[in-house]
């Protein structure tokens, strides 16, 4: 061999494979006979966090991206609860970073921003007349941290592209619950189902803690796949789009969640009645639609049949009399406190007296008016409409025949705002992040319909 040889490219790229393979074998062997094995992985687990916090904070748009994955897939089941909040944190230092170099700010709607500090400032004094302050400071907590949510989301989600992978995110982050909910099946990570008494059937709910919750999650973004099955750029994205939608229509009626029927029959409803101007469209999404009911479990059908009888059902469901029972107190509670309600999310132990356990309302609406009274509900519904404004000037807008697209867009994501608030009359679910998702998208809609020199 000659010298040159020695040195040459194929030499050091076998010298580079060799130490990748060998290296790692040998740390492995070492650490092992040493006995500080366990010091490795916490070692590798810290070299990943922060490698991922580096590029969360050179990148925030990968932070958003990886929240909104989260809060749709339902991650929480796998990772601490201080992995969101550090996540949100270190996007938030990014946007805090963004500021001092002289960036803008981008949450702009003066509608939304009124509506947000009006219930903000009712929400807190309410705290004054709690029964239980701790109830109503988690409560707000959630608020503070919703709203901090909204805040990062249409600060970075400023371009079309933007947009556009926010709505794959919510879209894969849905279709991601089913597959982990099935793999957590298969490895007996039995955690997250929950039995039905008296019928010896389990409910399905994803990676998510509850079913019912699972259920409005998965509706939610159906949307956001219709979207995708209409707007995606080949024929391989199509197939998978609508695969992933019948896959969130069989998981949503595995959660056996009766509330979810209302909310995906508006979906289907309002999906079918904006595909009806093109025939072929129309019948794909019908299609999609049918592939999926017919793939639903038959005892779901059996459960939502027991609805049309209330009277004998309540008799026998003792979850649905309760929550009957929790409806009516709640609208007690605020007659009797109109104006500066109970205090937020007291309706839980001031409704001790009447109720045989403690419960929420099930309801966001009367959990929010038996709360903080009539005022703090009208600032809440506020905020609904500022979004739905801009969502609905998202439809109308004349946008550029490259961004064409946003008008239907804005149109599903207001379908998906919409389907939560239907949720919402079944769940007390109003600070959950699903519903404020949506709004965040809404606002960074606005911001792209009027221009880049709006501040937005």
């Amino acid at each position: 061999m000659y010298p040159s040889e020695a040195h040459s490219p194929a030499a050091r790229t076998n010298f580079v494979l060799f130490a990748v393979v060998a290296l790692p074998v040998l740390a492995f062997v070492l650490l092992q006979y040493l006995g500080l094995l366990s010091l490795a992985r916490l070692a590798v687990i810290g070299a990943v966090a922060g490698a991922l916090g580096i590029s969360f904070f050179v990148r925030p748009r990968l932070g958003i991206y990886f929240m909104l994955f989260h809060v749709y897939a339902g991650l929480s089941f796998y990772l601490p609860g201080s992995v969101p909040l550090a996540v949100m944190a270190t996007v938030f230092s990014a946007a805090l970073l963004d500021f001092v170099r002289g960036g803008r700010f981008y949450l702009r709607d003066a509608g939304f921003a009124w509506a947000v500090a009006l219930f903000a400032i009712i929400a807190l004094q309410s705290i004054l007349w709690a029964r239980d302050p701790y109830f109503s400071l988690v409560a707000y907590s959630q608020f503070a941290k919703a709203i901090a949510l909204v805040f990062l989301i249409v600060q970075f989600i400023r371009t079309p592209e933007d947009l556009r992978a926010y709505g794959w995110w919510i879209f894969i982050g849905a279709v991601a619950t089913v597959a982990l909910g099935v793999v957590n099946l298969k490895l007996g990570l039995e955690t997250r189902l929950h039995a039905m008494g008296g019928v010896g059937i389990v409910r399905f709910a994803g990676a998510h803690a509850n079913p019912n919750y699972a259920a409005a999650i998965m509706v939610s973004a159906i949307p956001m796949g219709v979207f995708a099955v209409r707007c995606a750029g080949t024929v391989f994205g199509r197939v998978a789009a609508a695969a992933g939608v019948v896959t969130l229509i069989v998981g949503v009626f595995a959660t056996f969640s009766r509330s979810a029927l209302f909310a995906f029959a508006f979906v289907a409803l309002a999906v079918l009645l904006r595909e009806v101007r093109s025939r072929k469209a129309y019948l794909g999404v019908l299609i999609v639609l049918l592939v999926g009911i017919l793939l639903t479990p038959k005892y779901y059908w059996i459960r939502v049949g027991s609805l049309g009888g209330m009277g004998e059902t309540l008799q026998r469901d003792w979850s649905l009399m309760m929550r009957m029972k929790a409806l009516g107190t709640s609208w007690d509670l605020f007659t009797q406190h109109p104006l500066a309600g109970v205090g937020l999310n007291n309706f839980i132990v001031r409704s001790a007296d009447d109720m045989l356990i403690r419960i929420g309302v099930h309801n966001l609406y009367l959990e929010i008016l038996c709360g903080v009274g009539i005022i703090g509900f009208l600032a809440y519904a506020a905020i609904h409409y500022a979004v739905l404004k801009q969502l609905v000037r998202g439809i109308r807008a004349a946008w550029a025949p490259a961004d064409a697209w946003i008008g239907r867009f804005s149109y599903c994501l207001m379908i998906t705002f919409i389907s939560t608030l239907i949720s919402g009359l079944f769940a007390s679910n109003e600070f959950n992040y699903m519903i404020w998702v949506p709004v965040a998208g809404a606002l960074a809609i606005g911001n792209l319909r009027r221009g880049p020199t709006a501040g937005g």
